[in-house]
């Protein structure tokens, strides 16, 4: 329940008097979140959020200016993809480990050259992430024309491993350099700091 209204409290976290000042508070630009958040938690904040605009304590009686719901990614087996499902695709992980996960999506029992449903089929609602719409049409006839699962998984793991091959090799340079890698987060966190403090006053 309490994080349904803390954010409420940043705007006047020095305030010993009242939850905050009604000069000092702001609305929430933007809350972005999945279906669990946009179907559960944003109904508990709303609700509580007008509770405290109906006793006086917030001038508004919405809490949030905008939604963007971030939709869902399936993971290897058709369900959400979740480190609790054990069911990721690991980004900074051993390339071994990235074409197991990728290798091992589920499919269904389709011949190697039947034609396959892209719309139905994991592997290709994980791989057009990555593509653009024309991209996206292009794989989706491939699909359509009969490529093997075996080919578009592949495919993927040829994308997948482009498109973060730079924020790979960027990490592991990163790890080869820890007292840089120190440095790095103390200036983020001496600008943060100061963005936080002009907020705050």
């Amino acid at each position: 329940v309490d994080s349904s209204f803390y954010f409420v409290r940043y705007c006047d976290p020095f305030n010993d008097n009242e939850l905050c000042a009604k000069d000092k508070y702001k609305q929430v630009d933007v809350y972005v979140g999945g279906n669990e958040h946009a179907c559960m938690h944003l109904i508990y904040a709303r609700f509580i959020h007008m509770f405290l605009y109906d006793i006086g304590v917030v001038p508004q009686e919405e809490p949030f200016t905008k939604l963007i719901h971030n939709g869902t990614i399936l993971g290897e087996d058709g369900q959400k993809m979740s480190k609790s499902y054990g069911n990721t695709i690991p980004i900074f992980g051993d390339e071994k480990a990235i074409k197991t996960a990728i290798m091992g999506i589920k499919t269904d029992s389709k011949g190697a050259t039947d034609p396959k449903d892209p719309d139905t089929c994991i592997v290709y609602q994980l791989h057009k992430l990555f593509l653009d719409s024309h991209g996206q049409k292009a794989l989706a006839e491939e699909y359509r024309a009969g490529m093997s699962y075996g080919d578009a998984k592949k495919k993927l793991l040829a994308t997948y491993m482009e498109y973060f091959g730079p924020m790979r090799e960027k990490r592991a340079r990163l790890e080869q350099d820890a007292a840089g890698l120190d440095a790095l987060l103390a200036d983020g966190a001496v600008k943060a700091r100061k963005i936080a403090s002009s907020t705050m006053q």
